[in-house]
């Protein structure tokens, strides 16, 4: 379920999703992992537009703040945006996430496997993303961010699927 490892201050924070929950693993080391506790940081609501399929979450620490990007859907595919939380504890395995949104450019276009960077004091966000509103293919996106929940200004695209290999599963184009 698309785990994301991120090391702060000697620790290793695991984060995973079971599909209806975030969770994190601390451990100082990763040979260690699997004899680590398992905790749940946070479960969406039973419905609404970011209530399934919460995909790929990523754990970072920008501005002094712990940020949890994931993608969620109400139930249809279709519908996957990308969601972030916020915990200002120096702990993140804490209760206290506090839900920011949806993180979308003005497109509003379907969205997974969301991950931000700082680049010269600039926050950007890039993502996996469809051009229009179906499946013909994933193109990789990147936006500036304004603060770490706000994408700022228009997507532009990075990469699309062009080469044979890149384009496996797919037939005449579209998605077989």
């Amino acid at each position: 379920p698309d785990p994301w490892v991120i090391q702060k201050d000697g620790l290793y924070y695991f984060c995973r999703t079971t599909g209806r929950n975030l969770q994190l693993i601390v451990t100082p080391k990763m040979s260690e992992l699997a004899n680590a506790q398992s905790v749940i940081v946070w479960t969406p609501p039973d419905t609404g537009m970011y209530a399934k399929e919460l995909w790929a979450p990523e754990l970072h620490y920008l501005h002094h703040k712990w940020y949890l990007y994931f993608a969620a859907d109400d139930g249809s595919n279709d519908h996957h945006r990308m969601y972030v939380l916020e915990n200002s504890d120096k702990d993140p395995t804490t209760a206290n996430w506090v839900f920011k949104g949806k993180i979308a450019d003005k497109t509003n276009k379907w969205a997974i496997d969301g991950s931000v960077f700082t680049l010269k004091g600039k926050n950007y966000m890039i993502w996996s993303g469809w051009e229009g509103d179906d499946n013909v293919s994933q193109n990789i996106y990147i936006a500036e961010m304004s603060d770490p929940w706000t994408i700022k200004g228009d997507r532009v695209m990075l990469s699309t699927p062009t080469y044979e290999w890149e384009r496996k599963g797919m037939s005449g184009g579209l998605p077989a």
